[in-house]
């Protein structure tokens, strides 16, 4: 059965790539058969998995795709399912990942938020002016052996903190995500700028 564009759509979760803790969560319609040949397992939102994301850029599945005689089915897949999906005749992308890295602007950091490597890119600037407070916020530096960070995602999403640095005649707002773990015991001058943001 083809997807239905008028059926709501299901929140759904796969494995992206072999070896991954993270399930990758997005909403879909197509059909129970294709999404059980796909790999995809139903979200409990009542109890979700460790490693759940959603919206995430990377990483990001595969897609798998096959043609009908109306149309094309075409989804996210569970990367269990790769012989599986190939032998019924689907074509399959494979799926992609965003390692760390530096450049001379920039650094690749990340907090742990519920299992979840939650990644960005931290001017560097901002980066060398809060070196003594990082290790505290739970801020660690990633690199290319990172596989499993994860960048973009909707939710979750870590608290912030501020904090505001007088030197001189200049004033500077620093605002930045932080540790979960360290929102309630942030260090001298840090304040509260926002909230973890959690499925529900």
């Amino acid at each position: 059965m083809p997807a239905n564009v008028y059926e709501s759509r299901r929140e759904v979760w796969v494995t992206p790539f072999t070896g991954a803790g993270i399930k990758y969560g997005f909403l879909t319609n197509v059909s129970t058969a294709v999404g059980t040949a796909c790999g995809h397992t139903a979200v409990d939102r009542a109890n979700p998995p460790v490693g759940l994301v959603f919206g995430a850029n990377a990483p990001k599945p595969g897609r798998a795709s096959k043609r009908r005689a109306d149309g094309i089915d075409s989804t996210f897949y569970d990367i269990s399912k790769v012989s599986t999906l190939r032998s019924g005749g689907y074509s399959l992308t494979a799926p992609t990942i965003r390692r760390g890295r530096a450049t001379v602007a920039s650094k690749a950091v990340y907090v742990d938020l519920n299992g979840v490597k939650y990644a960005w890119r931290m001017p560097l600037v901002t980066y060398n002016k809060i070196a003594d407070d990082r290790a505290v916020l739970g801020i660690e530096d990633a690199d290319q052996n990172d596989r499993d960070l994860v960048w973009g995602a909707r939710f979750p999403k870590p608290p912030k903190a501020a904090k505001t640095i007088i030197t001189g005649s200049s004033v500077d707002v620093i605002s930045t995500f932080v540790d979960p773990a360290s929102i309630d015991n942030l260090p001298a001058g840090w304040s509260t700028a926002g909230r973890e943001k959690v499925l529900g």
